[in-house]
């Protein structure tokens, strides 16, 4: 197999995995999944499991900036978003799924005035102010 075949996510774990002097049956081992299971997400065939990073932090003792990179390597090798809509009513579930369906016709502009106001909203959230108007 060749590398580029493999996820930032796998990349990471086999990182992980060289550091740590472990093979792929070790790290299998502490996912409690196969090898061939681990592999398969490592290389995206799989999705990754949720509770994976909190397995990969305590695990392996990762630091802040570890963290951190485990955390971007997991957004950029996903396959698939889900969206817990338990909670949202009536209108935010249609506007969740008109997204998702439509998502893929946006255009550039358009896609970058939703970053725009996904930053806004960031901003918000960590300068103190309510998000929601619930």
């Amino acid at each position: 197999m060749k590398l580029k075949e493999v996820t930032p996510f796998g990349k990471i774990l086999r990182k992980i995995r060289i550091d740590n002097d472990e093979t792929l049956k070790d790290m299998s081992e502490k996912f409690n999944v196969t090898s061939s299971h681990l592999s398969a997400v490592e290389t995206g065939k799989r999705s990754i499991p949720k509770q994976w990073q909190d397995i990969i932090v305590k695990e392996y003792n990762l630091n802040e900036n570890e963290t951190n990179q485990l955390k971007k390597s997991i957004l950029h090798s996903a396959t698939e978003v889900k969206i817990n809509t338990i909670d949202l009513n009536k209108d935010e579930k249609e506007l969740v799924f008109a997204f998702a369906s439509r998502f893929k016709h946006l255009n550039s502009q358009d896609k970058e005035e939703i970053k725009s106001i996904l930053k806004k909203i960031d901003s918000k959230e960590f300068s103190g102010f309510p998000t929601r108007n619930d």
